[in-house]
């Protein structure tokens, strides 16, 4: 097994280290209370960091929780901030340039030069493929299948032993493999949600917060073994994957539910995971559901997909109806409370600008600008206005805080 041969003195005794990630951590944070506490005697609170690792007395902090809605209930724990900075370091210097060169091409989540719209176009791609096997002359009877597979309770149900089996032992050098099992042992998924979610204890603990950076490492590599069982082992080319989220296209449905017979018993053997109830297989005929997008096949003279009689396909990906209804209520909301927007002027920025790169990436663009149009002239200009404006309310909120 090749391993990590980062040195814990080499990454964590390094001041400079501890800058950068500071700088990467406070990244679009800045107006945060807890950051600009940091920044305020950046250099020294950098400096006690350093000396805490150096020292090995350095401790994780209690994890803080907060819900999302979108697309359902979520739970998100996170840690103070000086614990992202170290995270950061973990992370950044030595477990992503590590784990990331080792995953299968079509692994896109949390990947740097992938992420979502990467997953999208692999789907194209492959969706593009199998259009053209299945219009070769000798192929023009055969369907295409879609497998789709959605692990259940994925970050809640990961076991520690399976992460330090997977993870922790490809790490060489002891202290930093102590550091990244203190980060694992921090959190564990409590009891009561295990047994509400039918969710079998181990000898273990179970679980890793959302909202912790080391979380996405995992993300995307604790399933590596079955990226590489079905990429290598079963041979499949028409493979996506997006954290615990994938697919496989194949013309066979009984290949597929022999696929799906496989993963089910390496993901509950040597994984410890299960799939949930929305695991189908599905007939591709005009659209197929992924990621929140719907993708429609249409016939099309010209065409993307070349075919031996001259005809051919569109593959065209429209968002899903929800996330439009959505978008409808945060331009309604904006309308009727013009001085809230004038106050949050960066939230709502960066909440449309979020919006727009999510739609300008799929043929529901047009949409995204008819519904943008319904904002009121005055809320349109403060919003997309060029000028910043500095968040008055938590610069207000921190100064009345702490110096009143």
């Amino acid at each position: 097994m090749e391993k990590i041969r980062a040195t814990y003195k080499g990454t964590f005794g390094d001041f400079g280290a501890l800058l950068r990630a500071h700088k990467k951590a406070s990244h679009s944070r800045k107006h945060k209370p807890s950051v600009m506490k940091f920044e305020v005697d950046k250099l020294a609170n950098v400096s006690e960091l350093l000396d805490e690792l150096i020292h090995k007395t350095y401790r994780i902090g209690s994890y803080k929780k907060f819900y999302v809605y979108e697309p359902k209930k979520r739970e998100i724990q996170f840690l103070p901030y000086r614990d992202k900075v170290v995270e950061h370091v973990l992370c950044d210097e030595i477990l992503n340039p590590f784990f990331q060169r080792r995953v299968i091409y079509d692994n896109c989540g949390c990947v740097i030069g992938k992420g979502w719209y990467f997953a999208i176009k692999r789907v194209r791609h492959h969706l593009r493929q199998m259009l053209i096997e299945r219009e070769g002359r000798l192929n023009k009877d055969r369907e295409i299948y879609c497998l789709k597979c959605d692990i259940k309770k994925y970050f809640p149900s990961m076991s520690h032993d399976v992460i330090r089996r997977g993870i922790g032992e490809r790490i060489a050098d002891k202290d930093i493999r102590d550091l990244f099992d203190m980060f694992v042992d921090s959190y564990a998924t409590p009891d009561k949600y295990l047994e509400d979610n039918n969710i079998p204890r181990l000898s273990c603990n179970r679980g890793v917060p959302i909202g912790n950076q080391i979380s996405q490492v995992l993300g995307y590599f604790f399933l590596d073994p079955m990226d590489k069982y079905i990429k290598e082992r079963l041979r499949i080319k028409h493979y996506i994957r997006y954290m615990d989220d994938f697919i496989i296209f194949h013309h066979s449905k009984e290949r597929l539910e022999e696929i799906l017979s496989s993963i089910k018993k390496g993901l509950s053997g040597s994984l410890q995971l299960e799939l949930n109830e929305k695991t189908q297989i599905v007939k591709v005929d005009k659209s197929i559901k992924f990621l929140g997008i719907n993708f429609f096949i249409k016939r099309s003279t010209n065409s993307c997909v070349g075919t031996d009689s001259g005809g051919g396909y569109r593959i065209i990906t429209r968002i899903q109806r929800r996330v439009i209804d959505k978008v409808k209520s945060f331009v309604k909301y904006a309308n009727e409370n013009p001085a809230d927007v004038m106050i949050e002027h960066d939230y709502y920025r960066s909440a449309f600008s979020s919006y727009n790169g999510f739609f300008k990436r799929t043929s529901s663009y047009g949409k995204y600008h008819q519904i943008i149009n319904t904002l009121d002239k005055d809320v349109h200009d403060v919003i997309f206005s060029k000028k910043e404006r500095p968040r008055y309310s938590q610069m207000r909120r921190y100064l009345l805080t702490n110096f009143s």
